[in-house]
């Protein structure tokens, strides 16, 4: 058995994805599956997984599959490893050499069922590194795994998951976008225990053209997936257990991440429908939201979300569209 499999969806992304598995066949693990899975691509990067699979053949696998999308890919790929533990790399981004061999060690040192490591965030000026936002435990209490869906960095590639607990449990959602944030409300309900190498392993790239700097319709998908992971609480009899950081995270990634991503339209009049729609759902949802316990800390974001009214959405619009001139 492999310790790692990594795996990595590859849709049109033929101008980093050398750089990408030029990283893993670098890791000091050797003991590791790289699963290259082309999402239906229409540039190049077929013939790239090719010449690696030929060049690397005990350690590079690479599959076809008509397009699907992200989610979809991934679950591929899960299905198809046979590592102790699964590392999910997107094609533009690339890691560290020692990643892998540190975060095994970590995951056998107490058989932890995830491994989260820092994340350096790589623009083309600058870099920023960004923290967990976990506190390593073991035999997990409910309010140790609430603290990990508010305050853990939000990606689902900078950590080693237990690769019989997702294939047993836990599938990416399809047809979305920030499939991240759900996976995670889905995965750490069955956690037990999370470990943390404080290192920015994981070298995230900050594409201007990504989804993340862009304007989309499916930018809604914040405030949709929310209301699916109320449906999918209730339906494992979990939700009014995690009602109160589910209702913070509703709150957060509606008046917030939400509004922010708005900003970044060229239309100001979706941007202000977009928080119109906003206010609405929260009302709908979580009227009183502000009695929240965890929105009652003393922090600058609560304060933000406790008194966000178009008067701060017009100021967020202002800042965020500076930003980008």
């Amino acid at each position: 058995m492999k310790k790692v499999s990594v795996v990595i969806p590859v849709y049109n992304k033929e101008k980093y994805l050398r750089r990408c598995l030029d990283s893993l066949l670098k890791q000091t693990l050797q003991e590791i599956e790289v699963l290259v899975i082309n999402d239906g691509s229409t540039d190049g990067s077929e013939d790239i997984i090719k010449e690696y699979v030929q060049k690397y053949p005990e350690k590079i696998y690479g599959f076809s599959k008509p397009n699907g999308g992200l989610s979809d890919t991934r679950n591929f790929g899960i299905a198809k490893a046979h590592g102790e533990y699964i590392a999910f790399i997107d094609s533009d981004d690339f890691v560290l050499e020692t990643m892998l061999e540190e975060m095994y060690q970590k995951a056998k040192e107490k058989d932890f069922d995830v491994v989260a490591c820092n994340v350096m965030l790589v623009y083309p000026d600058k870099k920023l590194e960004v923290e967990t936002g976990v506190t390593e435990g073991i035999s997990l209490t409910l309010e140790e795994k609430k603290r990990i869906l508010l305050e853990s960095y939000p990606i689902v590639c900078n950590k080693l998951y237990r690769t019989q607990m997702l294939q047993d449990k836990v599938f990416f959602k399809k047809n979305i976008w920030f499939e991240d944030v759900v996976f995670m409300f889905d995965v750490v309900p069955n956690l037990s225990s999370i470990g943390v190498v404080e290192k920015p392993f994981y070298q995230y790239i900050q594409n201007t053209d990504s989804i993340t700097h862009t304007y989309n319709e499916k930018l809604y998908d914040f405030i949709y997936n929310m209301d699916g992971i109320i449906e999918q609480y209730k339906a494992r009899g979990i939700y009014e257990e995690y009602r109160d950081v589910i209702e913070y995270a509703y709150v957060r990634y509606s008046y917030a991440t939400f509004i922010k991503r708005l900003a970044k339209g060229k239309c100001k009049k979706e941007f202000w429908k977009g928080v119109k729609f906003a206010r609405k759902k929260v009302q709908q949802k979580f009227p009183n939201y502000r009695q929240n316990k965890y929105m009652l800390e003393k922090t600058n974001k609560n304060w933000y979300l406790r008194h966000f009214n178009p008067c701060v959405a017009n100021i967020i619009y202002y800042v965020e569209r500076n930003k980008m001139n």
